[in-house]
């Protein structure tokens, strides 16, 4: 009753003043809040010698009509207390203190604020409060509250505040920095401005799609404007100026972003970006320098190979086709398994292996072959004892298995610390483990392998202590292999000995194997298809040198000089590993969350009584009535919002902006 009684008594003094007739037009004075600022002339002071610049004499003006007179200069402790604590959050060291106590020269100030205004510090003091008002988190906020990492878009901030972006750029890259004429990775970062917000796990979905666009709104409104256009949603503002109408048309400028409502995960959810912080960034181009080289030397030793081509060509048997020879730099272990007789085999050179467990010799891929029943392997001593940054490669033949380790050098008992190549339900897997299994790498084949007839089974490995550094063949032919784990940073030596047929003591494998080779270096593809009978050289070797084709003598050149010429290994496998290194990097490059539209608008309209689901009037998107409306030619998109919140003739933009730093430096806006 008291504010309908109030109302009624503002009408009787309008009417009775002469200003409240039917008949009369009534021109009100807009708020001052609405109307762009004008330069304000500083006022006249009776003390000129006190004053240092215009604001000096706002403040001086004020003080002489309170009847107050200024506080006395600080002392020089209390100054770079003051500013250091203003301007960088934190207090000055005793050595920064004593330094300014000691510079007497004149400016000594100036330098100071110079000094403080350089630190890297400074960007991080004066981002809290943009932080704050953003509302950034590192969770998603509801029930679970999932971990997520928005801190690239809290780093560009800060970069932003130390580099002394201009505000309308500031501005404009966050709120539409992805719709800007080719936008780089850092004005799409900025997006994420807008993606800050909380993130549930449960509920309905276009509930919360529409309830993060809400939040876009209110934030929005208040980061730039200052305004409480949040009360706006379910009806006409109570106090300020704004309609429920403005409140959707600003809603739709957010409503067409391709994010979902709920996202039941962990983690950044789409629409998202990866990010190259900025020192990778210069370690990516180093690697991308150093890769580039590398494969300018191979390319050069292919070009100048022809006449080692011709010469090795010329020194082999004569024939339609002509045979190849398999690698054999590096070859550090070497079972034939072509005894046929007894417990004892050989590994190559000095190795002697010996069989545990009943032998059953026979007929295989090259030769003999040994059959292991389930209880039989063969232990081959304290050899190829690697290391997850070492380079090897090892395999062989194998047929009739599908479970078990064909070649291994583990510890069963020590977290499984070691590696192998294992049969897992007919599927070939990779492990290399320091502890199973939260420090370990492991893969495997998407195919299975056939238990009637051999394969030759080869993995090449190049100490890159990562997933993709691992290849996995089948007789010849590099297979597509799945991960679940990637996580490899300690040692795999372990003092069991190397084993064919099993792990220690665990996996023996009931199958036949032949022809077992381990190397001390990563082989390539051409020579693991030697190693399978299968490299093609000897197809090209079949045609006449003049008949063949640029490709054929190329292709002809690089099988020659990976399979003879370690200069060209050498090049080979540093360019591996320098390609495998920034995959690494890529792969492990951080996300952030940020804006993206769809391709056509989503129609947008106002929700009755803010429910999402409780569509009224269809709105297109635009800024509230009482103010300023779009520059002409504006967009009807974020960009188009962004420029007009920067438009010089904006009344709050700026206001809002030096009000928010007056209270960082004064406590008050």
């Amino acid at each position: 009753m008291r504010c309908l009684s109030l109302v009624w008594l503002a009408a009787l003094v309008l009417l009775h003043s002469g200003l409240g007739r039917a008949d009369e037009k009534v021109e009100f004075e807009r708020h001052w809040s609405f109307v762009p600022p004008r330069a304000s002339r500083p006022p006249e002071v009776r003390d000129t010698s006190w004053s240092r610049g215009a604001i000096d004499r706002f403040v001086l003006a004020r003080l002489d009509r309170e009847g107050w007179k200024p506080s006395a200069e600080a002392g020089r402790r209390t100054l770079i207390r003051r500013l250091s604590l203003d301007l960088l959050g934190l207090p000055p060291s005793v050595e920064e203190v004593e330094t300014f106590l000691a510079d007497r020269r004149p400016g000594a100030y100036g330098r100071l604020v110079d000094r403080l205004l350089a630190s890297p510090r400074f960007g991080e003091r004066m981002a809290i409060e943009w932080l704050d008002v953003s509302r950034y988190a590192d969770t998603h906020g509801y029930h679970e509250d999932y971990h997520r990492d928005m801190w690239p878009w809290r780093d560009w901030v800060i970069r932003s505040l130390n580099d002394n972006m201009p505000f309308d750029r500031f501005t404009i890259e966050q709120l539409a920095g992805d719709l800007l004429p080719n936008p780089t990775q850092q004005q799409i970062t900025a997006t994420g401005f807008n993606r800050n917000h909380g993130v549930t796990a449960s509920g309905i979905s276009e509930e919360y799609r529409v309830e993060y666009v809400l939040d876009r709104v209110r934030t929005t409104a208040t980061a730039w404007m200052g305004l409480t256009l949040a009360c706006a949603q379910c009806h006409d503002h109570k106090y300020d100026p704004f309609s429920q109408q403005d409140f959707y048309r600003f809603f739709a400028y957010f409503n067409s972003v391709t994010d979902k409502g709920v996202e039941n995960r962990a983690g950044n959810v789409d629409p998202l970006i990866q990010v190259v912080p900025l020192d990778q960034k210069s370690v990516e181009q180093k690697l991308a320098t150093a890769i580039k080289e590398l494969e300018r030397q191979r390319l050069a030793r292919v070009a100048e190979a022809a006449p080692l081509v011709a010469r090795w060509e010329k020194s082999l048997p004569k024939g339609s086709k002509r045979a190849v020879a398999v690698p054999t730099d590096g070859l550090a272990v070497h079972c034939r398994l072509d005894e046929a007789a007894g417990q004892e085999i050989s590994g190559g050179g000095s190795l002697k292996a010996s069989l545990v467990g009943p032998a059953q010799w026979i007929s295989a891929k090259l030769g003999g072959g040994l059959q292991l029943g389930g209880k039989t392997y063969a232990s081959l001593g304290d050899t190829a004892g690697f290391d997850r940054t070492d380079s090897f490669s090892y395999g062989g033949w194998v047929r009739g298995a599908s479970t078990g380790a064909i070649v291994s050098r583990m510890n069963d008992s020590a977290d499984y610390r070691g590696w192998d190549v294992y049969l897992s339900g007919g599927h070939v897997e990779v492990h290399m483990i320091h502890s199973w299994p939260d420090n370990a790498m492991y893969v495997k084949s998407a195919g299975k392998l056939p238990t009637d007839k051999w394969t030759h089974v080869f993995v090449s490995y190049d100490g890159s202590s990562r997933v993709d550094g691992i290849s996995l063949y089948f007789n010849g032919q590099k297979q597509e292999v799945s991960s679940t784990r990637d996580a490899l940073s300690g040692t795999i030596r372990t003092d069991k000995p190397l084993h064919l047929g099993r792990r220690n003591p665990s996996g023996i494998l009931n199958g036949a194997v032949d022809d077992v080779r381990i190397y001390s270096r990563a082989l390539s593809a051409v020579e693991v298809k030697a190693l399978a009978g299968g490299n093609g050289l000897s197809e090209i070797l079949a045609i006449a040198p003049r008949k063949r084709t640029p490709t054929q003598r190329t292709d002809l050149a690089r099988g020659y000089l990976e399979l003879h010429d370690s200069r060209y290994r050498s090049l080979v496998d540093r360019l591996a590993r320098r390609r495998s290194e920034l995959a690494a990097y890529s792969k492990n490059r951080p996300t952030v969350m940020v804006m993206q539209d769809l391709k056509a608008p989503r129609q947008s309209f106002v929700l009755v009584r803010g429910q999402y689901d409780q569509h009224g009037d269809a709105v297109e998107p635009g800024v509230p009535e009482v103010l300023p409306p779009l520059p002409e030619g504006a967009p009807a998109n974020r960009l188009g919002l962004a420029r007009w919140l920067v438009d010089d003739d904006h009344p709050l933009t700026a206001r809002v902006a030096v009000n928010r730093l007056w209270q960082v430096a004064f406590g008050r806006g």
